[in-house]
C-alpha cells in the first residue's frame, strides 16, 4: 500500500522515505508482495491508535505518556520476537539488537536503524482514526461529513497511486505515518529477520506480535549485527536522542527510516535552530500616547520587514539557506 505523509495525506502501506536533498526519487510502489502490505498494515493501525504526539511546551523527556506507552509496546514485542539486549531508558528511548549470524570470523559494518516514537502537534486531534482505502482516482475523500478530502488538483502526486490500497486518516488528526511508518517498516523487518535467523517460522507469542511468518520457513543469509533505536520528542526539536546511550547503539552506519514517497532516499537534511524574540511595548492611553506608545506588534512587523524575504522556505530548495 501506498503515500507522503501529513495531516492530510495518505502513506502506501510500507514504503517510508525521508525528508530532503534526494539521492534518488520515488518510485512506482509494489503490488507483487500482499503478505508484506497486510503485515506492515496490520502494524501501522496498531502503533497508530496509541496516541503519542508529543508537546512542546513540556519540559519533560518524553513530553507525554502516550510516547512511553509506545515505547513499551516495541519493547514487548521486541522481546517476544526474540530480540537481543532490548531496553527502554528513563526517557522512553528504546534499543535492540538483531544479532550477528556471520561465520566466525567473517564481519560486517554494524547498521542501526532509527526511527521516532512522537507524531506531530498540528493543532488538530491527538487521537488518529486511521483506516485502509482502495484508491480508484480523483479525490481521496477522509470524512464525507466535514468535507476533509485530499485534492488530486492540490496533491498531483496522489494520481501514481490509483489502483493502491492506501492508509488514511479521517481528517480530524494527522496520519502519523511521520514516524508510525517508520516503525511499522522497522519491526517488520526485524519479525522477519528474527524468524528466519531461528530457521523457521515465529510461533506464540512472537507470532501474535508480529508478521505473518511468509516465506520465513528457510533459514535467512548471513547478515552483520543490526541495531534499533526508537526516539521520542523528534518533533519539537530532536530532544529525544539527545538522550540517546550511544553504548546501547554501538554502529558503523545508521538510518533514519522516516515518512516519505515510495523509493526516497535522502543522503543529507538541512540544519535548524530556534531563536526567540521577546518585544514589550509600553502602554499609554490614546490621549497621551505620542511620544509615549510602543506598539509591540507593530516593532515586530517592522522587525520582520528587515527580513531577507527571498531567505524562506518557500523560496529556497537544496542547499540554499533561508
Amino acid at each position: 500500500m501506498s503515500t507522503p505523509s501529513s495531516s492530510t495525506n495518505p502513506t502506501p502501506t510500507g514504503h517510508p522515505g525521508a525528508p530532503t536533498g534526494r539521492a534518488e526519487g520515488p518510485t512506482a510502489p509494489r503490488r507483487d508482495r500482499p503478505d508484506l502490505e497486510d503485515a506492515l498494515a496490520e502494524r501501522f493501525l496498531r502503533y497508530s491508535a496509541v496516541v503519542s504526539q508529543s508537546d512542546a511546551s513540556a519540559t519533560t523527556v518524553p513530553t507525554t505518556e502516550g510516547q512511553r506507552e509506545l515505547a513499551t509496546l516495541l519493547a514487548e514485542e521486541l522481546r517476544a520476537l526474540g530480540a537481543a539486549d532490548v531496553h527502554v531508558s528513563e526517557t522512553a528511548v528504546v534499543t535492540a539488537c538483531i544479532p550477528s549470524t556471520l561465520p566466525e570470523g567473517a564481519s560486517a559494518p554494524v547498521i542501526g536503524l532509527c526511527s521516532h516514537l512522537d507524531t506531530v502537534d498540528a493543532g488538530l486531534s491527538p487521537v488518529v482514526h486511521a483506516r485502509i482505502i482502495e484508491h480508484t482516482g480523483g479525490d481521496i475523500v477522509l470524512n464525507a461529513e466535514t468535507g476533509a478530502a485530499i485534492r488530486e488538483a492540490e496533491h498531483p502526486e496522489i494520481a501514481r497511486y490509483v489502483g493502491d490500497r492506501l492508509l488514511v486518516a479521517d481528517g480530524t488528526s494527522v496520519l502519523g505515518a511521520d514516524d508510525e511508518a517508520g516503525l511499522s517498516v522497522i519491526m517488520e523487518l526485524a519479525a522477519r529477520l528474527l524468524a528466519a535467523d531461528a530457521g523457521g517460522r515465529a510461533t506464540g507469542a512472537a507470532a501474535t506480535a508480529g508478521s505473518d511468518g511468509t516465506g520465513q520457513g528457510a533459514a535467512a543469509e548471513p547478515h552483520g549485527e543490526i541495531r534499533i533505536a526508537f526516539v521520542p520528542d523528534e518533533e519539537i526539536g530532536l530532544r529525544g536522542v539527545r538522550t540517546l546511550d550511544m553504548d546501547r547503539f554501538p554502529v558503523d552506519v545508521a538510518y533514519t527510516i522516516d515518512s516519505g514517497e515510495t523509493g526516497e532516499l535522502v543522503e543529507e537534511t538541512f540544519n535548524a535552530a530556534t531563536a526567540e524574540l521577546t518585544i514589550e511595548g509600553v502602554t499609554a492611553h490614546p490621549m497621551e500616547a505620542k511620544g509615549v506608545l510602543v506598539n509591540p506588534i507593530l516593532l515586530a512587523r517592522r522587525f520582520i520587514a528587515r527580513l531577507d524575504p527571498e531567505q524562506t522556505p518557500e523560496c529556497t530548495e537544496g542547499r540554499e539557506g533561508y
